[in-house]
């Protein structure tokens, strides 16, 4: 129980370094009893630590060798001779750790947080499965370095009855939200550390996930030293991009010849910026996130965010024109007459398949029925940089109704003198030139509505321009 050295300082399979443990113990209650022993003992240490949190003027004098916290004693051990156990027990424990184990949201919230952080063997899940098709040579590493540190916790509770924790990771807690595209990229290299007689090397073994949506909870990456969190939430002090680095998510481990005496604060609870370990880590680092940015994060989301605006302008136009045959409809008796303002010769279709095609999207057709809920779903392909696009067929090939008649709605590129709009009975459909100026080869909902509205006004047979006016109004307003 000595504060400040700790005979598992140099020895890499065990997790104690300084020895200040028993103090961050002392934040939670006024006095701790602790019971331990060896294997192969008959006796066991038992110790008391005990102190005031506050001293007078007096007591603040006395000489350090005089300071009175705790005692310790041996006796025999009830436990059979075979068994070693430590037993820590908290006594007149605060409000804040009472509040936190006697409510049983925080309570899952502390036990979720120690299955993230603590030293646990690597379960069989998902992620583990795809890492293993991805680098089976990082899965056999980070097998072997947790089993090697890998402790065994129980929790028991009123709650729960001696849970054993397993390990928490990205994806395997049965949250929607906590789902990632594209493949997990793994990170098996070294950082090449600089010393005074010559350099050293340490391994550097993870991986990296594209989050489909951004979790504040897992944004960053978990960095472990002998299988424990050191940091949560890191980037490395990376600051380029922070709008897509928070669909960033994963772990890395560090092995190898670490200067564990430099690395790792003596809290624990964070690495030391200025050693040279961290340094050669954090460059290694920055780089494999910067790359996974820009190849898995970035692009692909740059893509959907272009495709999608090309599928809303899509259903906009088919909302749109819908609506206005429907109120067409009540202006009218039989068939609407065909458009008599011109020709558009056609230069070029514009399909959404075509156009969906060129933004890089790999499309795929669906049969109707799910068009009001989900006309389209886009989703990441398998090698997480290509979009796949599920189109409902009410999208890829729209047809709208007016009366008892069926419209299909095409759109092709004639030239800028041609009519913004053609409607033809044969066969029926509804033309848009996307290169008149009225669309500018754009596909905007507010020209369609104004120049398909316009276009029904005249064929319902208005006699002057003040009934045109009011009825183009009627067909807009109509809901």
């Amino acid at each position: 129980m000595s504060l400040g050295g700790s005979v598992k300082f140099a020895t890499t399979n065990m997790f104690g370094r300084i020895g200040i443990g028993s103090l961050a113990l002392m934040h939670y209650a006024e006095a701790v009893h602790i019971e331990t022993k060896e294997a192969g003992s008959k006796l066991a240490t038992k110790a008391i630590i005990s102190h005031p949190w506050s001293l007078d003027q007096e007591q603040r004098t006395i000489d350090l060798s005089d300071l009175f916290a705790g005692e310790a004693w041996q006796e025999p051990s009830e436990r059979s001779k075979p068994d070693h156990y430590t037993t820590i027990r908290l006594i007149g424990v605060d409000d804040v750790l009472l509040r936190e184990c006697g409510d049983v949201r925080s309570y899952y919230r502390l036990v979720e947080q120690l299955r993230r952080v603590l030293p646990l063997a690597w379960p069989s899940t998902s992620l583990h499965d795809q890492l293993r098709k991805a680098s089976p040579d990082l899965v056999g590493v980070l097998q072997e370095h947790t089993t090697s540190c890998c402790a065994r916790v129980t929790v028991q509770s009123k709650w729960s009855n001696d849970d054993v924790l397993t390990k928490r990771v990205f994806g395997d807690g049965g949250i929607q939200e906590e789902e990632w595209e594209g493949p997990p990229k793994p990170i098996l290299t070294s950082a090449l550390i600089a010393t005074e007689s010559g350099s050293r090397r340490v391994q550097v073994a993870g991986y990296l996930l594209s989050q489909v949506r951004p979790s504040v909870e897992w944004a960053g990456l978990t960095a472990r030293v002998q299988n424990v969190a050191v940091e949560e939430h890191t980037f490395f002090d990376l600051e380029s991009d922070p709008g897509f680095r928070k669909y960033i998510t994963g772990e890395v481990w560090f092995l190898g010849e670490l200067d564990r005496s430099r690395l790792v604060n003596i809290d624990r609870a964070s690495f030391s910026r200025e050693s040279a370990d961290y340094r050669g880590i954090a460059r290694v680092m920055q780089a494999e996130i910067t790359q996974f940015k820009t190849e898995f994060v970035q692009a692909p989301r740059r893509s959907k965010v272009a495709i999608k605006r090309r599928l809303d302008q899509q259903r906009a136009l088919v909302e749109t024109s819908a609506r206005l045959g429907r109120a067409a409809a009540e202006l009218v008796e039989g068939p609407l007459p065909s458009s008599n303002n011109g020709r558009i010769r056609a230069k070029r279709s514009r399909s959404l398949l075509d156009d969906l095609d060129k933004l890089g999207a790999v499309a795929a057709v669906r049969p109707g029925g799910e068009a009001n809920n989900h006309p389209y779903r886009l989703r990441v392909a398998e090698d997480g940089k290509r979009v796949i696009a599920d189109v409902d067929r009410s999208l890829a090939d729209p047809i709208i109704e007016i009366g008892r008649s069926r419209y299909r709605l095409v759109l092709i590129e004639g030239g800028a003198t041609h009519p913004p709009i053609l409607i033809k009975n044969r066969p029926r459909q509804i033309t848009f030139n996307l290169a008149h100026g009225a669309f500018d080869f754009d596909l905007r909902q507010p020209a369609v509505e104004a120049v398909l509205s316009l276009e029904l006004a005249y064929l319902l047979g208005a006699a002057s321009d003040e009934e045109l006016y009011d009825r183009v109004l009627r067909l807009i307003s109509h809901t």
